[in-house]
């Protein structure tokens, strides 16, 4: 019996003989919020555009409302890629 009590006291003193590691690194990805701001939509002349106006003019103002919304799309993209790069190594 002094035997086990003899061990049991060894294997408690031989772990507290042990130092810790000073510093442990532990990489765990933090989500982020992105505080790019979200570019204001283009006001199109199509959604105020009257249905009574010629043809070539409904045309050009459609044509004009397009080159404004892949402005507008490209200022999105921007702000998602922005987004997306925040924390990336």
């Amino acid at each position: 019996m002094k035997l086990i009590a003899l061990s049991i006291a060894m294997l408690a003193l031989a772990g507290c003989s042990t130092t810790p590691p000073s510093t442990i690194t532990v990489r765990v990805p933090v989500p982020v919020a992105c505080t790019q701001a979200v570019p204001d939509r283009p006001l199109l002349s199509i959604d105020t555009m009257s249905p009574d106006l010629p043809l070539d003019v409904q045309a050009r103002n459609m044509r004009a409302d397009h080159d404004d919304r892949d402005g507008y799309e490209a200022r999105l993209r921007a702000a998602l890629e922005a987004c997306r790069r925040i924390g990336a190594p």
